[in-house]
């Protein structure tokens, strides 16, 4: 399902809307965001000193790490790091997707009058946020409408503004609390699609087609593609490739092998079609990436 955009997309293009200190009177609402990649960017590892930063994948897919924490996350799911985390993406790539986000202050030691409630109910809210039980977990597109109904509130002029953007805010938070505690059956991959990601990880030089995975599962094509998307944001096939793509990466930084028999050892026959498919998932070419690389 699509989202409603908080900007009018001809006033942003490839849109990113990035506002600092957005709401005048909340002063513990750092940044807000909202981005819709088309195309593969860089996403270089960085943290946020003494800020909680909250994601929510509204569509798409993206792979990313927290320190030696690597993380596939599909749309439908909330993503989040705590104060000072190094994060970023999986080979410095941030996948084309759709996502809401904001950068919350969160210090170690509450201060007087955090979030503007009273004490013990801003002290429980603290609390249960530097203890979330995990940083991903799946929760309802509502997210992204409150963290869009913030990005569009910066600019509103009406009295009430800093009272309603407080209150949204204080929604996201508790609904962000509540929705990591319950048990989500889309954390982990059915059977089905946990076997098909095994068989696709475990042979990259010579990969298998779609219609062989399908068979492989026991489904039939249309109904495996179908549920393979829906769990982890992507067609099987654009799987298999960013995988492979990620391994070939691995390959490019580490080793010194032609570019030709890394194409190979990876499935895609030539460098010609591995520069292709890299470009497209990586935004960079293997050339670029391995001097990069090279030069630390």
């Amino acid at each position: 399902m699509r989202h409603k955009k908080p900007i009018a997309e001809s006033e942003y293009q490839d849109v990113d809307v990035h506002i600092t200190r957005p709401i005048p009177g909340i002063r513990e609402l750092i940044m807000l965001g909202f981005d819709e990649c088309h195309t593969a960017k860089r996403l270089t590892s960085h943290s946020h000193p003494g800020a909680m930063e909250i994601f929510y994948i509204a569509n798409g897919s993206v792979r990313w790490q927290v320190g030696d924490e690597k993380h596939d996350i599909a749309g439908g799911h909330v993503f989040c790091t705590w104060p000072d985390e190094v994060h970023g993406g999986i080979d410095d790539v941030w996948h084309p997707s759709e996502q809401y986000w904001l950068l919350l202050d969160l210090p170690k030691r509450m201060p007087a009058g955090y979030l503007g409630v009273p004490a013990d109910e801003a002290r429980a809210l603290h609390n249960s946020l530097w203890h979330l039980p995990r940083r991903k977990f799946a929760a309802p597109p509502r997210i992204a409408g409150i963290i869009g109904e913030l990005i569009d509130a910066h600019r509103a002029t009406d009295r009430l503004v800093t009272l309603r953007a407080r209150t949204l805010l204080l929604q996201m938070l508790v609904e962000v609390v509540q929705f990591s505690h319950q048990p989500d059956k889309t954390s982990g991959y059915s059977p089905v699609v946990a076997t098909a990601i095994e068989l696709m990880t475990s042979r990259v030089d010579e990969p298998y087609s779609v219609p062989e995975l399908a068979e492989m599962v026991g489904q039939s094509v249309s109904h495996f593609h179908r549920r393979f998307k829906a769990e982890t944001g992507l067609a099987p096939g654009d799987y298999y490739v960013r995988h492979r793509v990620s391994v070939a990466a691995r390959m490019i930084a580490e080793t010194d092998l032609p570019l030709s028999k890394i194409a190979v050892e990876c499935g895609f026959g030539s460098s010609q079609y591995l520069a292709t498919c890299f470009r497209r998932v990586t935004g960079r070419t293997p050339s670029s990436y391995r001097r990069r690389a090279h030069a630390g």
